[in-house]
């Protein structure tokens, strides 16, 4: 299902109709309010992008660096400038939801897993998460759809069953690569 965005009631209707549920984490569980433009900036910089170029996206910085070390620079980078955000980063109203309800869950997200550690600890969100996948487990960033096939098949999923709630275009083409319902909400 492709669906518009919906308020949080009826939303949690439609989610209690599934028996497996993917989240990612920005923009749905929690908008972190990570300096984007300063984080890509010295992520290129590290990777000796030419300064010709304009800034590249997040995605398009996680391709380039193709090595294992430029990979580590990548995360590392990314990681600090995530955490830096955390301490002012609210669970959104679906995370509510999520942590009230004891819902068990699945995250696939392209932050770092550091970041998803610190944030469902810090809103005891850790006992009902039963698997993550973050940049760290990803060999291509979403929309690649390698990572969501790779949670359904290790976790036995079965895709009409299970719902995926994204807040982007790369979101829904995970989704429909793999199969699998989706619900758009931004928090």
């Amino acid at each position: 299902m492709i669906g518009a965005l919906m308020e949080i009631s009826k939303l949690i209707t439609e989610l209690n109709t599934f028996e497996h549920l993917i989240f990612d984490f920005d923009g749905v569980l929690a908008n972190l309010p990570v300096r984007w433009t300063p984080a890509k900036q010295e992520v290129a910089q590290n990777l000796d992008i030419p300064t010709s170029f304009p800034i590249p996206s997040l995605t398009e910085l996680f391709d380039w660096a193709v090595t294992t070390q430029q990979r580590d620079v990548y995360l590392k980078i990314m990681n600090r400038y995530e955490n830096e955000s955390l301490v002012q980063t609210e669970l959104s109203p679906l995370g509510v939801w999520l942590r009230d309800s004891q819902r068990p869950f699945f995250l696939v997200s392209n932050n770092t897993a550091d970041t998803l550690t610190n944030f469902l600890r810090q809103h005891q969100l850790t006992p009902q998460l039963r698997s993550s996948k973050s940049a760290q487990d990803m060999a291509a960033l979403k929309p690649d759809p390698s990572v969501m096939q790779d949670l359904l098949q290790q976790q036995k999923l079965e895709p009409e069953q299970t719902v995926f709630v994204g807040d982007s275009f790369s979101d829904l083409l995970v989704a429909k690569k793999t199969k699998i319902h989706y619900i758009y909400y931004h928090a």
